[in-house]
């Protein structure tokens, strides 16, 4: 699928899959486990040049896919994978809210990546609520309230749902639908097949070519928001 990547992307680079490692890479002869909790940012390394940014053929996008912000016909597409329990996510959040606002010709979409075994099988950890949570985020959006459960979410993953805007009838249905965990299936195949190494990672097509996995920095400097 890819057709060049920057100079990084050499024999004995990394990757991590974890919150925060979505694009970020551990130089050869480095551990990405080793690294002190504080590297593990989602702007660890310099950021390539704007034409060395690594290409794809095509990203495929979902008829359910998130539309955060923007308009739905922006010719400029921002795509977010995100882990709802992920807190470099969160920090990401707040820039793509501006980054849209700022624009009238960029679209933010997201998908969740839940960094859960029991929803996402490429991984062995086990945390039920990171999966619960991305269903959570389908249905948010269903009821017209994605950009008020996000932030919700990501600042109480674990009490969020119990808050009265996210446990009422309509909400609990559809947490309740076999229809939604297909979709979150769907989104989390998609993922599978771009390969990500974690969360957040960011897609950006722009004048038709679609770039990525890429990190919150480089869309933002690639953007200029």
């Amino acid at each position: 699928m890819r057709r060049t990547l920057w100079a990084l992307t050499v024999a004995g680079v990394s990757l991590q899959l974890a919150c925060g490692g979505g694009a970020s890479v551990s130089p050869p002869g480095t551990s990405a486990g080793g690294a002190a909790p504080g590297e593990r940012a989602i702007n660890r390394f310099r950021e390539p040049p704007a034409e060395l940014l690594p290409e794809l053929d095509d990203v495929a996008l979902h008829e359910r896919d998130i539309l955060a912000f923007g308009p739905a016909d922006a010719p400029t597409i921002v795509l977010v994978y995100t882990d709802w329990k992920c807190p470099h996510c969160e920090a990401a959040w707040p820039r793509m809210q501006a980054l849209a606002g700022a624009r009238d010709d960029v679209q933010v979409r997201y998908r969740s990546f839940p960094l859960s075994g029991p929803c996402n099988d490429t991984l062995e950890v086990r945390d039920e609520s990171r999966c619960t949570l991305a269903k959570a985020a389908l249905c948010a959006n269903e009821e017209g309230g994605f950009v008020d459960f996000a932030p919700a979410a990501y600042a109480l993953p674990d009490a969020v749902l119990a808050q009265s805007a996210w446990s009422g009838v309509s909400m609990t249905a559809c947490m309740a639908d076999a229809a939604m965990d297909e979709v979150l299936q769907d989104h989390i195949r998609l993922g599978q097949d771009l390969e990500l190494s974690g969360t957040p990672t960011f897609f950006l097509r722009r004048a038709g070519q679609w770039f990525g996995p890429l990190n919150v920095e480089q869309v933002v400097n690639e953007l200029g928001g």
